[in-house]
């Protein structure tokens, strides 16, 4: 597969984990410890399965690794 130059932002927004999500499913293992399907965050019922979380944090620290800027958006 190769892209063009201009092609490579679109790519990081489809293919990256978005930067709510990652922080939601670091914070969420904390918030779970009350209610474990539901969690409260930023005045907002949210859900996530824990495996689903791990995934998307995963991936996110490998986005990371190569991306100071995401990185740094991530929290990481």
């Amino acid at each position: 597969m190769s892209l063009h130059p201009s092609q490579i932002e679109i790519a990081k927004k489809i293919f990256n984990p978005d930067v709510d999500e990652v922080k939601f499913a670091i914070a969420y293992p904390r918030s779970a410890a009350t209610a474990p399907a539901v969690a409260m965050l930023d005045a907002r019922c949210r859900t996530m399965r824990p495996e689903a979380g791990k995934v998307m944090v995963d991936l996110a620290k490998q986005v990371a690794a190569k991306d100071k800027a995401m990185a740094k958006a991530y929290g990481f």
